[in-house]
């Protein structure tokens, strides 16, 4: 009788097991530790219909940080901290500090330039003698080091704008003095730095100490005059057109918005003239620089800043000293909608637009003196529907968000250094890696996990299971039957 062969677990078989169960008891811990784990962030809504916004960290930078500015080259943002004169990296991979670096002092929000990858930060400087020196800290998006520092006479707190066709910067308006100085021995000028000598090209004057504004689609560069609107030549670096407001406007902000489906360019405008103020946006037509229309604003409030929506081609505008987002159509120049916003009674500078959700969020701010609190919020409103869908509580007297589309994270700067710590927060949205998507009930990134883990389970079982049973079949065959031998003594 033949004897019966062990069919027990191999070596390699018992690897493999070991893997399996290896996995399934780290998925069943990923799984606990997600779900244990409470969420940052408030919000005025249900957790049950949230998904706009999580907090995901705190980051602790230098003083009074302004809005970060994202680096679309090396994934990285760079914080001007104007109380501490320097410039935090923060790592968009990972959010957290990979660099301090050194400024000229005062230093505010920078600009990229993506035809030499170098990062251009503003620097207020500091006056003396009733005199001051401006001047840009130019750091190096690959070494993340300060490769030079342009001075230029004169004083100015406006930020710098970059031409991506021609890769110069502009925006450095500036006078000899500051207020309440003497009155200044050279009016206010446009300064060109040149991106590819990191020097100043050329001086233009202008009538007032204004933003300037580049329109990607005319390569014009728009600055403010008081009641007109200078248009600067991208090509020759000379003003080649004025544009006068509509008669019953008086002043024009300093701020404009770029409508990518008509290329018109609105414009905040104000009217003193009655004796109550009143607030418009004036339309802009791109391609001839003629006012095509005003719309009048409601509540009586100037339009602090606002952003396009590529996807609905509206615009969002926020209104100063009112916690009122007021909706513009983008094809027919009309109010459209206005959204109460919470968490503070007037917004903190302009919207931000998160492409990777369609949503807006405002960051949130108290009227001086209005009460003794600070407000810690941003108001979250959905771009398909103009509505309110809540708020997430950040640190105190937040600044304008940065959107870093690669990561699809929000980063709020919380500027309010008297008495609290300053730092950025980052919002995880609903297009975040680490934001409010789901799957299985799970936040996405484990619900894709575990599903990996279920599948690589199923294979590695599944392969020991045919291994086992072949084996199983090719012993109970036997050996292979031979044929008979011939009879001994046989021809």
């Amino acid at each position: 009788m033949r004897r019966r062969e062990s069919v027990g677990a191999t070596w390699a078989e018992g690897i493999c097991i070991g893997i399996a169960l290896a996995l399934i008891t780290s998925m069943a811990v990923l799984v606990a530790g997600v779900n244990a784990v409470p969420k940052a962030g408030q919000s005025e809504l249900a957790p049950a219909t949230e998904g706009f916004g999580t907090v995901l960290k705190n980051i602790p930078v230098g003083g009074s940080p302004n809005t970060p500015l994202y680096d679309s080259v090396n994934g990285d943002l760079y914080v001007a901290n104007s109380g501490s004169n320097n410039v935090t990296v923060i790592s968009g991979s990972s959010n957290s500090v990979i660099a301090n670096i050194s400024v000229r002092p005062v230093p505010f929000t920078p600009v990229y330039d993506s035809s030499n990858g170098n990062v251009y930060v503003p620097c207020e400087g500091i006056t003396q003698n009733l005199n001051s020196t401006y001047n840009v800290s130019v750091i190096s998006g690959l070494t993340n080091k300060v490769i030079a520092n342009i001075t230029i006479p004169g004083y100015s707190n406006q930020p710098i704008t970059y031409d991506s066709a021609n890769g110069d910067l502009y925006g450095i308006t500036s006078q000899i003095s500051p207020p309440p100085g003497p009155p200044p021995t050279a009016g206010p000028n446009v300064s060109v730095i040149s991106g590819a000598t990191n020097r100043v090209i050329a001086t233009i004057p202008v009538a007032s100490q204004a933003p300037v504004f580049y329109d990607g689609q005319n390569g014009d560069l728009y600055v403010s005059e008081g009641t007109n609107l200078s248009v600067i030549s991208g090509s020759t670096n000379t003003v080649t057109a004025t544009i006068p407001p509509p008669p019953v406007s008086d002043w024009l902000g300093g701020g404009s918005t770029l409508d990518n489906a008509n290329g018109d360019l609105y414009w905040p405008v104000a009217n003193f003239s009655s004796g109550v103020a009143s607030y418009d946006l004036t339309v802009i037509s791109g391609s001839t620089n003629a006012v095509v229309t005003t719309i009048p604003l409601p509540y009586g409030a100037a339009a602090e800043g606002s952003v396009y929506d590529d996807e609905n081609g509206d615009l969002y505008v926020a209104q100063y000293s009112s916690n009122n987002l007021t909706v513009v159509s983008g094809s027919t120049n009309t109010v459209i909608a206005t959204v109460e916003l919470v968490g503070g009674d007037t917004t903190s500078g302009p919207p931000v637009y998160d492409s990777g959700n369609g949503d807006l969020y405002i960051a949130m701010a108290e009227s001086p003196g209005s009460r003794p609190i600070f407000s810690q919020n941003v108001s979250v409103v959905s771009g398909s529907t103009n509505t309110l869908l809540g708020t997430i509580e950040v640190g105190y007297e937040p600044g304008p968000p940065a959107y870093d589309p690669s990561n699809g994270d929000l980063y709020v700067p919380d500027d309010f250094s008297a008495f609290y710590s300053d730092n950025v927060t980052v919002i995880g949205t609903a297009s975040s890696a680490g934001g409010a998507q789901t799957f299985l009930g799970l936040p996405a990134l484990q619900g894709y996990a575990v599903v990996g883990g279920v599948i690589a389970v199923a294979v590695i079982v599944g392969g020991v299971l045919a291994l086992r049973s072949s084996r199983r079949k090719r012993r109970s065959m036997g050996p292979p039957l031979q044929p008979p031998s011939p009879p001994s003594g046989s021809a």
